[in-house]
C-alpha cells in the first residue's frame, strides 16, 4: 500500500516498526478474534481508500466482502466504524458533496448488512430469545457500559478504564519507536505550534493535504475517538489503528532525520544497551543459578515459579537459544560499529536490524520455557490418551463462577460442551480443581462425579 503510494524505504520502515511494536508483536503469540477483525477492518479501510483515489467511480466488491467478514467477526461495528472514517475523511477533501457522500457508503455497506442480517437469521433460529441478549449485550450493551448481569449474560462486559485510556496505550505499544515520540515533546515550542494564527491556514490546507497522510490521521484520531466512549476498553480494540500510525510515526522519524538528528541517537542507544543487557544476564546466570540467588528474596508462589522457569531456561539452554544469542551478539556488535559511522540513515536501518534480532533472541531463548511453563498441553494430551473425550466433555459456561479453560480446550480440539444445555446421563466433565466441591453441591441431587484424573501443576488453566 505505501510502496506504491510512497517510497520502498518508507514503507519498509512503516513495516518493521509496525511488526516490531510492543503491542502487535505481544498479540502476534496469541489468537484472537480480534487478529481477523483488525485484519478485515485494515483491508476494508484500504480498499475504500483506492477506491477514492479512483474517484468513487465503478462497484468495488472487496469492501462489502471485508466490512461483512468484519460485522461476523465483531458486529455491526466492523461495517460502521470504517464508513464513518471513510465518510468524514471525503468530507474533509471537499471533492464530494454530501449527499453523494452518503449513497456511496451505503452501497457498499448495504450488501455487508445483508451478509450479517443472514447469519443473524440463521443465529436467531438456532438459539431464539438468548441469541437476541447476547447480540444486545455484545454491540449496545458493551458500548453503553451496562452491567452483565442486568442483561442476563452470564460472564462480565468489565476492562473498565478511562476515557484517555487509549492514549497512552497506543504510546505504549508502539514501544520502543513511540519513544523518539515522547522525547519529541520536549524539544518542541508549544507556543509557536499551537498559536492560533498558525493553527488556521493548517486547517484550511487540511483538503489540499497529502492523501495518505490525512487518511492515516483521520483513521488514527476518529477510531481512537469511537472506542474512548464506551467504558469497557482493551488493547486490542485499537488494533485496525496501528499500520495508520505506524505511517505516521515514520514522518515524526523522517522530521527528526533533518531537525532533530540527536533523539534518534538516544533511541538507539536504549536499544543498543537493552540488547547488550539481555546478553549479559542470560550469559551471567547461565553459571550462576538464579533460582537459588533470588529465592530468598521472593515469597510469592507465583514469582517463585518464574524465578525458577527462567533459571532452568538460562542454565540448561537449547541449541536454538545459544543461535539466537549468538545471533544478537553479532547484531550487537555490527550496530556499535554502525554507530561510530555518525550516518543517521544508517543508525536508524541498524538499530530496527539489532531491534528485531532482540525479539527473536527473546523468542529462542526466554520465551518458550516461560509459555510453556504455563501451557495445558501436557495435561490435554495425557487425559486425551486415557480417555474418549470426543462428543462427550462438558464444562460450566458461566464465566462469573467457574474458569473458561480456553488453553485446554483449545489443545482438545476445541470439544467442549455446555454442560448446563445439554445435561447430559453420561459423560466427562472438567472443572478447575477448587471448583470441584462447589460442583457436588449444586448438582448433588441429579449426578454423581468421580474423579477420574486431575493435573498436578497448579500454573497452568
Amino acid at each position: 500500500f505505501l510502496q506504491k503510494r510512497k517510497s520502498t524505504n518508507l514503507a519498509f520502515i512503516a513495516s518493521i516498526m509496525l511488526l516490531t511494536s510492543f503491542e502487535m508483536h505481544r498479540w502476534a503469540l496469541e489468537s484472537r478474534v480480534d487478529m481477523l477483525l483488525a485484519f478485515l477492518m485494515i483491508g476494508a479501510l484500504f480498499s475504500l481508500f483506492r477506491w477514492e483515489e479512483k474517484g468513487l467511480k465503478g462497484y468495488p466488491l472487496l469492501i462489502p466482502l471485508f466490512l461483512g467478514g468484519a460485522a461476523l467477526v465483531k458486529g455491526p461495528v466492523g461495517i460502521l466504524l470504517p464508513c464513518l472514517v471513510f465518510g468524514i475523511y471525503l468530507l474533509i477533501l471537499q471533492r464530494y458533496s454530501l449527499w453523494k457522500i452518503i449513497v456511496k457508503n451505503v452501497i457498499v455497506a448495504v450488501p455487508a448488512v445483508l451478509i450479517l442480517f443472514i447469519w443473524y437469521v440463521l443465529a436467531y433460529r438456532q438459539d431464539g430469545s438468548h441469541f437476541i441478549t447476547l447480540m444486545y449485550a455484545e454491540n449496545i450493551g458493551r458500548f453503553l457500559g451496562e452491567d452483565g448481569k442486568s442483561l442476563g449474560i452470564a460472564y462480565s462486559l468489565g476492562h473498565i478504564e478511562p476515557f484517555w485510556y487509549y492514549i497512552p496505550s497506543i504510546i505504549a505499544g508502539f514501544v520502543p519507536w513511540s519513544l523518539l515520540l515522547i522525547f519529541s515533546a520536549f524539544s518542541i515550542n508549544y507556543k509557536t505550534l499551537f498559536n492560533s494564527a498558525r493553527i488556521k491556514p493548517i486547517l484550511q490546507k487540511l483538503p489540499n493535504m497529502d492523501k495518505v497522510t490525512l487518511f492515516s490521521i483521520v483513521t488514527v484520531g476518529f477510531i481512537l475517538l469511537f472506542y474512548m466512549i464506551p467504558a469497557s476498553k482493551r488493547t486490542v480494540y485499537i488494533m485496525p489503528v496501528y499500520p495508520f500510525a505506524a505511517y505516521l510515526l515514520v514522518l515524526l522519524y523522517q522530521w527528526a532525520m533533518d531537525k532533530k538528528p540527536g533523539l534518534i541517537n538516544i533511541v538507539a542507544y536504549i536499544i543498543l544497551v537493552l540488547s547488550g543487557l539481555m546478553l549479559a544476564i542470560e550469559a551471567f546466570f547461565r553459571f550462576v543459578d538464579l533460582d537459588s540467588l533470588v529465592a530468598p528474596l521472593f515469597h510469592d508462589v507465583k514469582t517463585v515459579h518464574d524465578m525458577h522457569t527462567f533459571s532452568v531456561a538460562f542454565q540448561h539452554p537449547s541449541v536454538l537459544a545459544v543461535i539466537v544469542w549468538l545471533i544478537l551478539f553479532a547484531s550487537l556488535i555490527t550496530f556499535i560499529y554502525v554507530l561510530k559511522r555518525k550516518n543517521t540513515n544508517s543508525t536508524l536501518f541498524g538499530m530496527l536490524v539489532l531491534f528485531i534480532c532482540l525479539q527473536v533472541f527473546l523468542e529462542g531463548s526466554v520465551f518458550p520455557e516461560f509459555k510453556d511453563s504455563y501451557s495445558s498441553r501436557p495435561f490435554a494430551e495425557k487425559i486425551q490418551a486415557e480417555f474418549d473425550l470426543k462428543g462427550n466433555t462438558y464444562v460450566i459456561n458461566d464465566l462469573t463462577t467457574f474458569p473458561n479453560l480456553y488453553g485446554l480446550n483449545y489443545y482438545l480440539g476445541n470439544q467442549f460442551r455446555n454442560f448446563e444445555k445439554v445435561l447430559p446421563s453420561k459423560g466427562y466433565f472438567i472443572t478447575g480443581s477448587t471448583m470441584i466441591g462447589k460442583i457436588r453441591q449444586k448438582y448433588a441431587r441429579k449426578y454423581t462425579f468421580e474423579v477420574l484424573d486431575q493435573s498436578n501443576d497448579s500454573f497452568n488453566d
